[in-house]
């Protein structure tokens, strides 16, 4: 897991914007000598960037002191580092305390910022297992759809210019149109940004991600180190299909009503690998599905299924659109 740790990743870790899965996968990236200098790298940039905003901040002792506390717990939990965690250069650990004592670079620009402008965000999440899906209401009235095996994590209470939240996963969005506030959904190097409409993303680790709209416009960006570089704007029908690893893309027509009935359990394949569609069945109903011949792997199936029926109807459909028998032994299906 931790190859899929990028500056972009630790850029939201820095500012606790990450979910509980990404907090985790970054600390453990931080782990080994390659993480730390990526971290490095990330707190030189940050720091280069804000320096001359904050060089000249007057900033009171006792700030002062609450920034060096607030930096010692993030950096060291208890106030100790762990054992295992090799110290960073000199020079830029010396470099990093002098900008929390002496009021400049990057860490103290951030808090300096947010205490005069904005009180601090409380974030939360919600997260779910595979077979299990949730609704979450957020404050500005949107409707979140959450599918199983997911995560999302967004603010208690929203502020600023613009409503974000951040998803590892899929969901359905329901999105309450405000005007000048636009609301943005962060999947990995994934931004989908809207003002008031309906639309489904799916980006789970490692594989393609999807954006499909259901009603009113999206925009698609792709994000790399903070800059944003824009993909496409769907409109109803439409659906863009991302690949994570190499960066392309392709927006292809789907049915409007199909991308709505997402958030009611039914789930549309249109010539999707039968090892796509197992992976979607084992997070929907919580099982391990096992295909036994590796031949049949990638052949591709276009079939229609309800997550709300039972486990052994829906594969009794897709076995009879694909061709194949199944045996079901407690919580594994196996296909041959």
């Amino acid at each position: 897991m931790t190859n899929q740790v990028d500056s972009q990743l630790i850029h939201r870790y820095l500012d606790r914007l990450c979910t509980p899965m990404e907090q985790a996968r970054v600390e453990a990236f931080l782990q080994l000598p390659e993480g730390r200098e990526l971290l490095n790298a990330v707190l030189e940039a940050r720091m280069a960037a804000d320096m001359e905003e904050s060089a000249s901040a007057v900033v009171p002792a006792e700030t002062r002191a609450q920034w060096k506390a607030k930096l010692a717990e993030r950096m060291f939990g208890d106030g100790s580092a762990p054992a295992k965690v090799v110290p960073m250069r000199k020079w830029f650990k010396a470099a990093m305390w002098a900008a929390v004592i002496g009021g400049a670079g990057w860490m103290g620009a951030r808090m300096l910022k947010h205490a005069q402008r904005e009180p601090a965000m409380v974030m939360a999440s919600k997260q779910t297992a595979n077979g299990r899906r949730a609704v979450v209401r957020l404050t500005d009235g949107s409707v979140v759809h959450l599918g199983a095996g997911s995560s999302l994590r967004y603010p208690e209470s929203f502020s600023g210019d613009a409503r974000e939240v951040f998803l590892d996963g899929e969901a359905f969005f329901e999105i309450a149109e405000k005007p000048g506030q636009p609301f943005m959904v962060h999947s990995g190097e994934v931004r989908t940004t809207v003002l008031g409409t309906s639309f489904r993303v799916s980006a789970f680790n490692g594989r393609q991600a999807l954006v499909a709209v259901a009603t009113g416009k999206v925009r698609v960006d792709h994000v790399k180190d903070g800059v944003p570089q824009e993909l496409a704007v769907l409109t109803p029908g439409e659906e863009l299909n991302w690949e994570q690893t190499g960066g392309k893309f392709h927006v292809a027509e789907v049915k409007a009503t199909d991308v709505e009935a997402w958030k009611g359990g039914r789930l549309v394949f249109h010539s999707k690998p039968l090892l796509e569609i197992a992976k979607e069945l084992e997070r929907w109903y919580g099982v391990e599905i096992a295909i036994g011949k590796e031949s049949i792997s990638d052949q591709k199936i276009t079939v229609t299924l309800s997550g709300a029926a039972p486990l052994d109807k829906t594969m009794q459909l897709l076995a009879a659109g694909g061709g194949f028998s199944y045996i079901t032994q407690g919580g594994k299906v196996t296909i041959h």
